[in-house]
């Protein structure tokens, strides 16, 4: 079932003679009514009473007409002139023409509820979307939308509510869904995630207390749960300016994921490909050994293709330490981590052909502080002697089915052992279920409920908590890291493991047991 939009919802409240901005109202190549464009500044009146409307749209510098086209949304506090513009700056050398809109939340001044995803700034997006349409410059098969912090908010509700094939990609940095069914938020609620079927990138900082990881864990567990292609990538110890502080990462990881899902390139180009790396521990000051990989592109010589690569956590390892060699399609990479460093990082290894890239990521677990999945009910895990009790596997690398998600719970970790900055993040459970975080000191392999329990020995409950969109985390804000509560030195090399305990009460689905667990997650501290 897709929710109505907040614009529909309003204007129904209202009992209004109203409509959303609409794609389908403009006529491509034609003047729109209510359009001025003057430089790189327009405005726009859609008809529909409401204030007139305005921003920018910024040229593409590259490529061949029709051009992708890309819906850049400002967080708080910053505008289309002062923000949006400096990412189309970026943005246009891809390729894309631009469009920013001013949304609500340019300053504190906003009445509340009107700011983030909202229905007046749902009216400002579909206005650009309109303004797109009436273009012949524009391919409206190739648009993408990319937001950040209240924009990012704006982003995935606006995916939420639009038809299927309206955004052909999306990207976000710092948002996500609040988990909750509280429309006032200005991030968007639980249910209105639910209709996206647009292939979604979201990338966060670990250390962000203004939008907290969570948010994008717990979009990713709806994106997860619908089949909706999409990715999420962390950076240790980042904040809220991701964004800005981590720029080239991010610009290089939104290019190869509009690359690879079609929105960039000229007809017939190809983004190149790369063969898969494995995920990687090394002892502390030990550099791995070569790890090959191939590199191929249908459309470019293969002389002509760039190859790069670099840390999401330069503090374990360090732009230095990557280094790259081979000639043709022949390649390796030696990765060195800094000396004395432990903890767990993605590599990222791009292929740029000077039109599209491609992003191949890989994790890196250093010494102490190593971290890895163990314990998956997929029915595929080697190491995992019993199987889900009812056939229940779940899907790779998760815990065993349950009723509200046949591909099983998730449980996957971020941050780092030395300082602790741990958190462990389950997903995928029902949308409202209890759970509870376990530790063990040892392992087991045990029939547990729906599940198999894996983490074993001398249990400790870190903490009890209620699911938000069927996903929850430890610890939150202010409460006791997982070394203390769960009684482990950082640095010791004492090697516990982790499972979330959560309730099912469908006693239908498995009988007679009532309760599941994820996969679980193994950390050397």
């Amino acid at each position: 079932m897709r929710f109505a939009s907040r614009v529909a919802a309003a204007c129904f409240a209202a009992s209004a003679v109203c409509c959303p901005a609409s794609r389908a109202l403009a006529t491509p190549g034609g003047p729109l009514p209510g359009f001025n464009l003057v430089g790189e500044d327009w405005t726009y009146d859609p008809g529909d009473g409401g204030s007139v409307l305005t921003g920018k749209l910024i040229q593409p510098t590259t490529g061949v007409a029709p051009h992708p086209a890309v819906l850049v949304s400002h967080g708080q506090g910053g505008t289309a002139a002062s923000f949006s513009a400096q990412k189309a700056a970026v943005f246009r050398t891809w390729g894309f023409v631009c469009i920013a809109p001013n949304y609500t939340h340019v300053d504190s001044t906003y009445p509340p509820g009107t700011d983030g995803w909202s229905a007046e700034n749902e009216r400002r997006a579909r206005a650009c979307l309109t303004i797109l349409a009436s273009r012949d410059d524009v391919d409206t098969t190739r648009i993408a939308a990319y937001g950040n912090s209240k924009g990012a908010f704006l982003t995935a509700g606006l995916a939420g509510a639009l038809l299927p094939g309206e955004l052909r990609a999306a990207a976000i940095t710092a948002g996500g869904t609040s988990g909750t069914s509280d429309a006032t938020l200005p991030s968007p609620t639980v249910q209105e995630v639910q209709g996206i079927t647009t292939p979604f990138l979201l990338l966060h900082g670990t250390a962000d207390t203004t939008v907290s990881p969570s948010q994008s864990a717990m979009l990713q567990s709806v994106l997860d749960a619908h089949s909706v292609p999409n990715a999420r990538h962390l950076w240790n110890g980042v904040g809220h300016d991701l964004h800005a502080v981590r720029s080239s990462d991010v610009y290089a990881l939104e290019r190869a994921w509009f690359s690879a899902h079609g929105v960039l390139g000229d007809p017939g180009a190809t983004p190149p490909t790369v063969t898969p790396i494995a995920d990687l521990a090394l002892a502390v000051d030990t550099p791995s050994a070569p790890l090959p990989f191939a590199i191929v592109d249908a459309t470019t010589p293969l002389a002509q293709l760039v190859v790069s690569a670099f840390s999401l956590d330069p503090a374990l390892v360090a732009p230095v330490g990557l280094t790259l060699s081979g000639a043709g399609a022949n390649q390796t990479l030696v990765v060195t981590p800094v000396a004395g460093a432990a903890g767990t990082t993605t590599i990222v290894v791009l292929v740029d052909d000077g039109g599209l890239s491609t992003a191949e990521t890989f994790v890196v677990q250093v010494g102490n502080g190593a971290q890895t999945a163990f314990c998956a009910g997929d029915g595929l895990d080697a190491n995992v002697t019993t199987p889900c009790p009812c056939g229940n596997s779940g899907g790779p690398g998760r815990g065993c089915a349950h009723s509200a998600n046949a591909s099983g719970a998730l449980l996957a970790a971020t941050g780092g052992t030395s300082p602790d900055s741990l958190v462990l993040s389950a997903s995928g459970m029902p949308a409202t279920a209890t759970c509870l975080f376990l530790q063990g000191d040892a392992a087991t392999d045990v029939v547990f409920g729906d599940g198999v329990r894996c983490a074993g020995g001398t249990l400790i409950r870190l903490a009890t908590r209620a699911s938000s969109a069927g996903a929850s985390s430890y610890p939150s804000p202010g409460a006791p890291s997982v070394s203390v509560r769960g009684q482990v030195t950082p640095g010791s090399g004492a090697v516990r493991s982790y499972q979330t305990y959560f309730r099912n009460a469908a006693t239908a689905f498995c009988p007679p047991a009532t309760f599941n667990v994820t996969n679980g997650w193994r950390v050397t501290w």
